[in-house]
């Protein structure tokens, strides 16, 4: 939800907390099952005509702050999509970070993917998505290709 528009351009400030539920691991910039960590993110969106198709961007620059000597990370999405009809989109999507650390654990981590989607609107309020995704670059992270179904649901 836009908290707020300037020249065109569509903002919201999106402070979220989160708790981590997953089994513990050896990577050392991973979350442990129950640690609690912050994000703060700006997200801008806009609409845009290209070639006669109406498209969008969405961007995401945000800090995610880690407490117990745990690596933040600096993360910017970018998302650009267009409308190839009424119902169905395509997005291509990309996901950047860079941790960093000044406690217990040295050492920097990093990471940049790139993902491309397309997204069909089922009814008014339901949509599903279809996508792959792979990692581009990184340093101190896993490699990664994914496949992705997602339904989406509108309120």
């Amino acid at each position: 939800m836009a908290r707020g528009e300037w020249q065109k351009t569509y903002f919201s400030l999106q402070p979220q907390l989160i708790w981590h539920g997953s089994a513990n691991q050896s990577d050392p910039f991973a979350s442990r099952r129950g640690d609690i960590d912050g994000e703060f993110a700006v997200t801008l969106g806009r609409h845009f005509k290209w070639l006669g198709f109406d498209g969008f961007s969405d961007n995401l620059i945000g800090i995610d702050v880690r407490p117990a000597n745990r690596p933040s990370a600096v993360k910017v999405d970018l998302t650009v999509g267009l409308d190839l009809t009424q119902s169905t989109k395509i997005m291509l999507q990309s996901e950047s970070y860079t941790a960093f650390s000044k406690g217990a654990i040295s050492g920097n981590a990093s990471s940049n993917k790139l993902g491309l989607s397309l997204v069909h609107r089922l009814d008014k309020t339901v949509s599903v998505e279809i996508g792959a995704r792979s990692s581009l670059t990184g340093t101190n992270t896993i490699e990664e290709r994914s496949v992705r179904f997602a339904l989406w649901y509108d309120f």
